[in-house]
């Protein structure tokens, strides 16, 4: 059967579910940076050090907690101990049984607060991409201070990418989600990459009359860069 070929120019770009933007989190000052532009890392690789007072006292407010807990827990044990031996009132072993409870939920709270600044040891915070790629940006250089909403790094994996097309409207009844496409580099047009068409655009655009088409691809031999046209 006959099918009809559109051939389009397209821009590559990348696929947001393969990129990651990682935060510093903590306010601080770069201590360490492990990785640069171009880098290629694993998941969970360090990327940069970041010492922290305000991690250091969100550390150290665990060992106080800890303390605090033991108490509690003793005193706690040894108020049921006497309440079974008639030694003392319902009311006292209440209380601290009340105390134990706001002992635990402060230290779990605590433990929280660390947890969402990534762990790390002594004021120490380390930063790690969670997805494996190239780092295609770093924004952060030993000495520099930092707030806890700098983007220090973007890392982005090269083996799957995006296309995206303009597709004119009277070629649209041709286009659907899963159709095949080839993709070929205007600077090596003999290289044929398969694709598929993952979104259809759903508005045209008045002015061009067409509508943006967006291609997924796989790229593991690094044959396309990022912004040229294909």
């Amino acid at each position: 059967p006959y099918k009809p070929v559109i051939r389009v120019v397209g821009t590559v770009s990348f696929d947001p579910s393969y990129v990651a933007a990682i935060g510093t989190r903590v306010r601080g000052t770069v201590r360490r940076t492990f990785k640069f532009e171009g880098d290629h890392i694993k998941p969970n690789e360090p990327l940069a050090e970041i010492e922290s007072v305000e991690l250091s006292e969100a550390q150290a407010s665990i060992a106080t907690a800890e303390a605090t807990h033991h108490a509690a827990e003793i005193h706690a044990r040894r108020e049921e101990d006497l309440l079974n031996k008639g030694l003392t009132t319902a009311r006292e072993a209440e209380v601290a049984g009340a105390e134990l409870l706001t002992a635990t939920a402060t230290l779990g709270a605590a433990k929280q607060r660390v947890q969402a600044y990534g762990g790390g040891t002594s004021g120490i915070f380390v930063l790690r991409s969670p997805i494996g790629g190239h780092v295609i940006e770093r924004h952060v250089a030993p000495g520099q201070s930092v707030d806890s909403n700098v983007i220090g790094y973007k890392v982005a994996d090269l083996d799957h990418l995006w296309i995206e097309l303009s597709v004119f409207e009277r070629d649209l009844v041709s286009v659907h989600i899963n159709d095949e496409v080839q993709v070929a580099p205007l600077a090596a047009p003999e290289e044929k990459i398969v694709g598929k068409v993952a979104h259809v655009g759903e508005v045209i655009d008045p002015s061009t009359r067409s509508t943006d088409v967006r291609i997924t691809v796989e790229n593991p031999r690094s044959h396309l860069r990022v912004g040229p046209s294909v």
